[in-house]
């Protein structure tokens, strides 16, 4: 049994536009109302869908999740962003349309293979636009 105050872990990218006072910030504030999750939570800042997708033997994940099972996570929210750098990186000379697409493609890609890992965990996914919510399940 863990003495752990928060039953949720919240997973986002690192960005610095995170930061307080900043638009994916206060993206962010708007989707923890939404989840009743505003004082404690885990924080796993980390490349999103993104890398559980590119991480070929996802051993960052497993180790992730084999943390979020011993502290007995039983809400897990996957947060991705639009203008992410990393998926342009990772995906040249894409347009913002096929940003959106890829972005949910991925997220719903996390979900199923996370959803082995921590099969008592309720899952949500969100992608946001600065401080606007375009897709959440």
């Amino acid at each position: 049994m863990s003495n752990h105050p928060s039953a949720t872990a919240v997973i986002r990218c690192p960005d610095d536009r995170y930061s307080p006072g900043n638009l994916l910030a206060r993206g962010l504030d708007k989707i923890l109302k939404n989840e009743s999750v505003q004082s404690y939570y885990s924080l796993t800042a980390f490349g999103g869908s993104l890398e559980l997708v590119l991480d070929d033997n996802q051993l960052t994940w497993k180790w992730k999740m084999a943390i979020c099972q011993r502290l007995q996570i039983d809400h897990l929210i996957i947060i991705d962003h639009m203008d992410c750098g990393a998926y342009y990186y990772a995906y040249p000379g894409m347009t913002k349309e096929k940003e959106k697409a890829k972005h949910l493609e991925n997220l719903q890609y996390s979900q199923r293979i996370l959803s082995k890992y921590i099969p008592q965990a309720k899952i949500k996914l969100y992608l946001h636009n600065n401080n606007k919510v375009v897709f959440s399940s």
